[in-house]
């Protein structure tokens, strides 16, 4: 007598729904950080600028002050896109990982244009360091919570 008994083949993966919630959580954690390391630095800009200024040797408090503004505003953005439905996450999360990714550019830009101090060129590259980082993050997350 034969018998047939079903198995699923070893190569056979099988989607793991809560591996899209746990890469949510990701996504939710660095988009967190991202708005509230913005939301912090671009506060402290603005209301510091001088202070700021002088540790990065811009010569510019007017710039820093403006500059601090806007990442308070792309920090509350990113803060309620954090804090939003989970597919509106997913779909605007690749925009706020490019715009990460342009202030990096710029920073480097900025940097080799002599734009800061020497302290001030170490610091805006730190930071951008951790912007990177935290942009993959992003990014790697949002293609995860995708599956």
């Amino acid at each position: 007598m034969h018998s047939s008994i079903a198995t699923a083949h070893p190569d056979t993966v099988r989607p793991d729904a809560s591996a899209g919630l746990r890469a949510d959580t990701w996504l939710r954690t660095a988009l967190t950080v991202n708005a509230t390391t913005s939301i912090g630095g671009g506060a402290l800009a603005t209301v510091a600028a001088g202070r700021v200024d002088s540790l990065l040797g811009t010569g510019s408090p007017g710039w820093v002050r403006l500059v601090g503004v806007g990442l308070v505003a792309f920090g509350c953005a990113v803060l309620a896109l954090a804090r939003g439905p989970r597919a509106r996450r997913a779909q605007l999360t690749p925009l706020v990982s490019a715009l990460d990714a342009g202030w990096v550019v710029g920073t480097a830009a900025a940097i080799a244009a002599g734009w800061f101090s020497t302290r001030g060129a170490w610091v805006m590259g730190g930071l951008a360091a951790l912007i990177v980082d935290v942009a993959l993050v992003q990014m790697w997350a949002v293609g995860r919570s995708r599956r």
